[in-house]
């Protein structure tokens, strides 16, 4: 028994701690909503998703999260657990603005980037990682993607 314990210990201890990296958070932001500009199915839910899968999948692909953000669960799924502020200080500083279209099933809310994304705030690997979640994203609205987050375990246990 103290043989198990003591090497979850050090499983614990020899994982990367995961540092937020709010400054690369906003570009991540920044980035997705540039590149959603075109995309009708971009909304809030959307953003969260795509900010989540990009997160997630860099953790799966390149061994570390693009921001370091943490994540909780909501209704629709994982969702950056400070995302309402930094959007809010964003809007503040004119980095971005957000627009509100009523549709048949609510309110979208869409984020519009005022400014281009800095591009060498990442990684080329973490810049194709999001581009191909983008590109593969694309016709997906904000239900869909949060109905596929729905089956990531991470999200099942959380709870909200």
């Amino acid at each position: 028994m103290k043989t198990r314990a003591k090497a979850k210990r050090q499983a614990k201890r020899s994982q990367p701690r995961i540092t937020p990296n709010e400054n690369k958070f906003r570009e991540l932001l920044l980035f997705i909503a540039h590149r959603s500009g075109a995309d009708p199915h971009f909304g809030a839910i959307k953003l969260n998703k795509l900010l989540f899968y990009s997160d997630f999948l860099a953790y799966l692909e390149l061994g570390y999260p693009i921001s370091g953000q943490p994540y909780f669960a909501l209704a629709n799924g994982p969702a950056p657990r400070y995302l309402v502020r930094v959007r809010e200080q964003m809007v503040k500083s004119k980095e971005i603005a957000i627009a509100r279209k009523a549709t048949p099933s609510g309110v979208q809310e869409r984020v519009l980037a005022l400014r281009e994304p800095d591009p060498s705030k990442f990684t080329p690997a973490e810049i194709a990682l999001v581009t191909n979640i983008l590109d593969m994203c694309r016709s997906q609205s904000g239900t869909e993607l949060s109905e596929l987050s729905h089956r990531f375990a991470g999200w099942r246990l959380a709870g909200e």
